[in-house]
């Protein structure tokens, strides 16, 4: 009788990436800066996985961003030195309009109407640019710059470009999503939104990249000599995040 052979079964993706994530900032954070002379900032801090708790436990000055915070995290702020903005930080300063995240799950709120998970449901809130927070909080050198900002992530990094090269974060973070390559090409939104943050950060002078992927896999290359995304993303990609360094 011919043994039977069982297909693998598909490899469902997780949330494990913010861990490793997590993992991987405690031993870089010390190790470009080790005095704790720079602040870290977390934009878009979410309802779970709190980087700016990571950094003030690892005795950074710690700067959060959100515009919808949850009331748990609210709590726990009360207990933490953290200092908190209420807002978005965007392209410019004034106000900027939400949209909800589908299922009320306000992680997935973006101030893009075409986000894939907005709703029509909406909310105005404060809007600042980072060079705004940077003064509001009276930042001499940034250590650690961590963005989760639903689909407006190059906008950010965008404002890289003016701050003073010794102003720049010493690490970048940021979450990338549609990395997917299907039919021998990317998908469009990923080379528009990814791939443009990628070369945003190249041109500040950015070079050792890593990307942790919803699958837990880690790829590592550097900016200053590739940019192919076939080193950074592997064909089973999907979301995750880039961490780089400043070359």
């Amino acid at each position: 009788m011919k043994e039977q052979t069982r297909e693998p079964s598909p490899r469902k993706p997780s949330m494990e990436f913010e861990t490793r994530t997590e993992n991987l900032l405690v031993e870089l954070l010390p190790r470009v800066d080790p005095d704790r002379t720079g602040t870290c900032i977390e934009i878009g801090v979410g309802t779970y996985h709190w980087y700016c708790e990571l950094f003030a436990k690892a005795g950074y000055r710690s700067i959060a961003v959100e515009p919808i915070p949850a009331a748990r995290f609210l709590k726990r702020l009360t207990r933490t030195s953290i200092t908190f903005y209420e807002g978005v930080v965007s392209d410019q300063d004034g106000t900027a309009t939400v949209y909800l995240g589908k299922g009320d799950d306000t992680n997935l709120s973006s101030i893009r109407p075409d986000w894939w998970a907005a709703t029509t449901e909406t909310k105005v809130v404060p809007s600042m640019t980072l060079d705004t927070v940077i003064r509001r909080a009276g930042i001499a050198a940034l250590t650690c710059l961590k963005i989760d900002a639903e689909g407006t992530e190059e906008r950010i990094l965008r404002q890289l470009r003016g701050l003073s090269p010794a102003l720049r974060p010493r690490i970048v973070v940021f979450e990338f999503g549609a990395a997917v390559f299907s039919e021998g090409k990317w998908l469009p939104h990923f080379d528009s939104d990814t791939m443009s943050c990628l070369r945003i950060l190249q041109g500040c002078g950015y070079g050792a990249a890593r990307t942790i992927d919803v699958f837990s896999e880690e790829r590592c290359g550097d900016l200053r000599t590739s940019l192919d995304p076939h080193m950074f993303f592997g064909p089973d990609s999907q979301a995750g995040n880039v961490i780089v360094e400043r070359g």
